[in-house]
């Protein structure tokens, strides 16, 4: 074993800084040297880790020093450990980059294929992956004629017929990847060339032919067809794996008709499991690539069927497969061929499997959007319920999906669901992540419902859910205040004013953490209520926390106050001027932070005949600094009532 095998798994890919402060000696020779000097020095160490070391940074020296970094390969490409050549391979494609951008002399391409020569036509798969990788990487800065004289001899040396087969299978692989910068005689040789590879004796080399045919065009579909049916099962996989990029470049309805679709079909049915493995993970995205008139029964049939086929424990499922296509094919068929469809879908949703199951819940709403209303209503509501009841896992694909379900649903049996909301809410006491969900939905639930259940049942529920014991949930839940607080102030004013009334508790809230929750809610309302409204109510509550007691709710009132938009028309408020001018000067003095005392502010609320107004009462904030006193006080008429031709809120000597 080589020295650098044993510390490997410590230092791949490790950054220079962290090998200096883990647990891998690398002493510094020369610790006077400078960075050229120090380079020079590792990178010719007899310690492999230092040569490891610097064999990484040989694209971050050639940005400063190309000439140097050029003169190291040759040592580099004959080092004797794997590990050093494989990084020098993977810097190659940056290392051209640098000597392009620094205009270098010609004979810096020449060392650097030079270096991609000897990694390519190395033994090692990994070392010649990423020598192709680097060619790659150089095809965008080298001008075709460059690339012609420069790269296409390193593929041709890779498919000299002693080269091992492994290389050229790789050499197949290179030069198909090159091809869409080439000329077109250069294009027209591959083509032609690829009708020999086809044959080749190495199945390798076929395989590799297979697998990226289509970046040839419709015009290997000949080949590709032949190679279908290759005595190799390798070989037929790999055709099976390229059906769908066949199919993309393909797109003559004759030869998808005469061609591809019999290619699949074969695959579906081949002797050996793995080929139609991949067979069936293709199929689904197969026939949502076709037109409709081309899907016929045996086709569909074929994708119908594999609920119903048996796997081995090392097989890819079928049956999750086409569960997560499902909803492709339905949409690619349409509404029109459901009844052929169902019977297939209702026994995937039945399967044991909760990975089949949680897929289907969550694209559960895509099939009710795809089918619309009144399949929805009549067929997929007993699923809706089934999976509601499910595990954790599978649930968590209803919860997030609920208010595109409910959308999809018709409006007389949408409002009979509102209940399950609230179930959501109750049974989920042991998963916060099913109530956040459910409360980044809230702004979506708001739009489907009419007013009065918005009212009765969605308002409480969000209401519940800003008070949840998971701050995160709290948090996602004061986001969709703003719409809802919109909808029920145009319909129901006794609502309005009850909802405005548990808002503000949260300004005089003995916990800190509902304050700042109350900070979260009005910097949501500064974007998604009017101007007017938002100073009618929120306005003085939310400044005069800058006199918190706890520093905490002060510094979340200056993040939301200094990160206002310049053009925001809260900008030229007094309020929020004095609140930022208090915010910096208890920033300025921490004696002064302490002379903050947290808000008593009681809130009541009075209605004598609407109950459309709020009362703020025995408001009285005093800051004391100096020896200067201001207070703001009563801000709402002592009876509760509200005067519209006056300033909704006064200040008081």
């Amino acid at each position: 074993m080589s020295e650098l095998a044993a510390v490997n798994s410590s230092i791949e890919e490790a950054p220079l800084t962290a090998l200096l402060a883990a647990a891998i000696p690398i002493p510094d020779p020369s610790p006077q040297l400078n960075e050229r000097d120090r380079f020079t020095s590792f990178i010719s160490s007899n310690v492999a880790r230092h040569r490891l070391l610097y064999s990484r940074r040989l694209a971050e020296v050639a940005c400063t020093d190309i000439d140097l970094v050029i003169a190291c390969l040759q040592s580099l490409m004959t080092d004797s450990e794997h590990l050093v050549r494989l990084s020098m391979t993977q810097e190659l494609g940056q290392i051209y980059r640098q000597s392009v951008l620094q205009n270098c002399a010609p004979s810096a391409l020449y060392s650097i294929v030079a270096a991609l020569k000897s990694s390519l036509t190395d033994g090692a798969v990994d070392l010649r992956q990423a020598g192709i990788s680097s060619v790659v990487n150089m095809c965008p800065l080298l001008a075709p004629c460059r690339m012609q004289s420069d790269l296409m001899p390193l593929a041709a040396l890779m498919l000299d017929m002693g080269m091992a087969d492994e290389i050229r299978a790789d050499g197949v692989l290179l030069l198909l990847k090159l091809y869409s910068w080439l000329r077109e005689p250069a294009r027209d040789r591959i083509k032609e060339m690829a009708a020999y590879w086809a044959t080749d004796p190495s199945f390798r080399v076929r395989k590799a032919v297979t697998r990226h045919l289509n970046v040839l065009g419709p015009s290997s579909l000949p080949v590709s067809d032949g190679l279908s049916r290759d005595m190799i099962w390798g070989v037929r996989r790999a055709s099976a794996q390229g059906l769908l990029d066949m199919l993309a470049v393909v797109e003559d309805p004759n030869l998808r008709r005469d061609v591809l679709i019999p290619q699949i079909k074969r695959a579906c049915s081949d002797q050996s499991r793995w080929v139609r493995n991949d067979a069936f993970q293709a199929l689904g995205g197969f026939i949502f690539a076709l037109e409709l008139n081309q899907v016929d029964s045996e086709l569909l049939d074929l994708f119908t069927a594999l609920p119903t086929l048996s796997c081995d424990a090392g097989d890819d499922d079928p049956h999750y497969t086409c569960a997560f296509n499902f909803p492709a094919v339905v949409s690619r068929l349409g509404r029109g061929q459901w009844s052929q469809l169902l019977p297939t879908y209702s026994l995937l949703c039945k399967n044991p499997k909760f990975k089949v199951r949680r897929t289907l819940a969550f694209s559960l709403s895509s099939m009710a959007r795809i089918l619309g209303p009144e399949i929805t209503d009549r067929d997929l509501l007993t699923t809706f319920e089934m999976f509601s009841k499910d595990l954790e896992e599978v649930r968590q694909g209803i919860i997030g999906t609920l208010a595109e379900m409910l959308e999809a649903m018709s409006p007389a049996v949408r409002i009979t669901y509102t209940d399950t909301l609230w179930d959501i809410q109750r049974e989920t006491q042991n998963n916060w992540r099913h109530r956040a969900s459910l409360a980044s939905q809230l702004s979506a639930l708001s739009r489907l419902f009419p007013p009065d259940i918005i009212c009765t049942r969605l308002l409480p529920l969000a209401l519940a859910l800003v008070h949840d014991r998971v701050a995160y949930v709290r948090q996602v839940a004061v986001t969709a205040m703003g719409p809802l607080m919109m909808l029920v102030r145009d319909s129901s004013p006794d609502a309005f004013s009850e909802f405005i009334y548990e808002c503000l508790l949260l300004a005089t809230a003995d916990t800190c953490q509902d304050r700042q929750l109350f900070l979260l809610l009005c910097q949501s309302l500064l974007y998604t209520v009017p101007t007017k409204m938002f100073c009618d109510w929120f306005l003085i509550p939310f400044t005069s926390l800058a006199n918190d007691r706890v520093i905490n709710v002060r510094r979340q009132l200056s993040r939301i106050l200094f990160e206002l938009p310049g053009e925001s028309p809260f900008r030229a408020e007094s309020s929020i001027l004095v609140a930022m001018g208090e915010l910096r000067s208890l920033e300025l003095s921490p004696a002064a932070a302490r002379l903050g005392s947290a808000p008593k502010h009681r809130l009541t609320l009075t209605s004598p005949a609407t109950a459309t107004a709020i009362g703020l009462q025995e408001l009285s904030i005093r800051v004391e600094r100096d020896g200067v006193e201001d207070s703001l006080n009563d801000v709402i008429k002592p009876d509760g009532g509200h005067d519209d031709h006056k300033e909704p809120f006064r200040i008081q000597a």
